[in-house]
């Protein structure tokens, strides 16, 4: 095992609000990866492929590789039926995994 640190990512209310925009109030829609700046935010044109991580998982490359949708997950997610980890970490095996200790959270409590 190396002393490398892992890698930790926490959902931020900015990807609610690109999941919010790919929904589209349930008509879903791709976005092509540079419109996310101008349309969503800075935040959320640095750090949407971190919703493609397991165990989120939440969006993919849709259409061809430049845009970006809601998957079943994201769908589900949105819809109140799935629950993910608040917080994950990339371990030394280079595998995301939910966090040891953190809360499972809907889409509505994300702030």
């Amino acid at each position: 095992m190396t002393t490398q640190a892992f890698r930790k990512e926490t959902f931020a209310s900015y990807y609610k609000d690109l999941l919010l925009y790919l929904w589209n109030n349930g008509t879903p829609r791709t976005i092509i990866k540079s419109q996310i700046y101008q349309l969503v935010g800075a935040s959320a044109y640095g750090n949407h492929n971190k919703l493609s991580l397991a165990p989120w998982a939440l969006v993919e490359n849709c259409d061809r590789n430049k845009a970006r949708c809601l998957n079943q997950r994201g769908i589900e997610f949105i819809q109140g039926h799935l629950q993910i980890p608040l917080t994950i970490v990339r371990d030394e095996t280079e595998i995301w995994r939910a966090d040891t200790g953190t809360r499972l959270i809907h889409f509505q409590d994300v702030e």
